[in-house]
């Protein structure tokens, strides 16, 4: 059986309102009920969309020592790690702390 699931658009919540916890955990528990069910292999697919890069305060700046300062970067700013990195990388630390849990049981 194949579960095929796209465009939950998980945020680090900064920006815009994330999926709800409760939401999320009623998805993981429908497919858990699934799993313990069927007889046959249960295989989850995430097809796209899955998390919101776009939507997060990150891109637009930071708080370092009580001041704000502004980012010039972007999503589309093309280079190879750097500041589009370590962007990215706080962002899908936020998306963890949002939903890591639910993910452990998936």
């Amino acid at each position: 059986m194949l579960i095929i699931v796209s465009d939950m658009h998980l945020t680090d919540g900064t920006l815009a309102p994330p999926v709800s916890k409760e939401s999320f955990q009623l998805f993981v528990t429908e497919v858990e009920k699934i799993v313990n069910n069927s007889k046959n292999k249960v295989e989850l697919i995430f097809l796209g969309d899955i998390f919101d890069l776009l939507r997060s305060k990150h891109w637009l700046g930071q708080r370092i020592e009580e001041k704000w300062v502004e980012r010039k970067v972007r999503p589309w700013s093309l280079t190879n790690g750097g500041p589009v990195g370590t962007v990215l990388q706080n962002i899908f630390d936020g998306i963890i702390k949002n939903y890591g849990e639910y993910f452990k049981k998936l």
